[in-house]
């Protein structure tokens, strides 16, 4: 209910904060992972020889899809232990992963990794296949000239827009699937 929510976000505005601190976590070790694999991958894909036919690898695309599945690996985890503060199933981080892993193991870490490769994939899909056009867009309607921060900054925040709005969908999924599996063990405690 609207109201409810209303009421509770007025007289409790710190419920829109749950899960930050595992937000906060794990976001220097994603940060150490994302971009350095997708420009790792990128490289050494450039460096594959085309075809003799002349066909070149997508190496966006296929980096993209290496980068999703090594970050889903870092992200999973924080992402559990996140969705168990945000939804109440748990007090606090370190009580998430405590009864994550009391209940199912490291495997209770890993809920929804299946999902969450599939939008870690098609983020980076997006996000980076979408980057590269728009640079490529941007730097011809600017002349040929390389992009100015400025210009580099909206072809990011273009990019960050379409990669949101196409992938929501399946980020709302994962979470669910997160959420999901582990309501029964906790409220049921089996």
């Amino acid at each position: 209910d609207v109201r409810e929510m209303t009421r509770t976000l007025r007289h409790q505005p710190c419920t829109l904060y749950r899960g930050l601190s595992a937000s906060l976590v794990g976001a220097a070790p994603l940060s150490l992972v994302y971009m350095p694999t997708y420009e790792l991958c990128t490289h050494t894909l450039k460096s594959i020889p085309a075809s003799s036919g002349g066909i070149r690898l997508p190496v966006s695309q296929l980096a993209s899809v290496a980068t999703g599945i090594i970050c889903a690996g870092v992200r999973v985890p924080m992402s559990v232990i996140k969705s168990r503060v945000q939804t109440g199933i748990s007090r606090t981080p370190l009580e998430a992963m405590a009864s994550a892993l009391h209940s199912h193991g490291i495997r209770g870490l890993y809920v929804g990794l299946k999902a969450t490769c599939i939008l870690d994939v098609s983020c980076a899909v997006v996000q980076f296949t979408a980057l590269e056009q728009f640079r490529t867009l941007g730097t011809a309607m600017n002349g040929g000239w390389a992009l100015n921060t400025t210009q580099d900054a909206a072809v990011g925040f273009v990019t960050g827009a379409v990669t949101a709005t196409v992938t929501e969908p399946l980020d709302v999924i994962r979470t669910r699937i997160q959420t999901q599996r582990q309501l029964p063990t906790v409220a049921g405690g089996g």
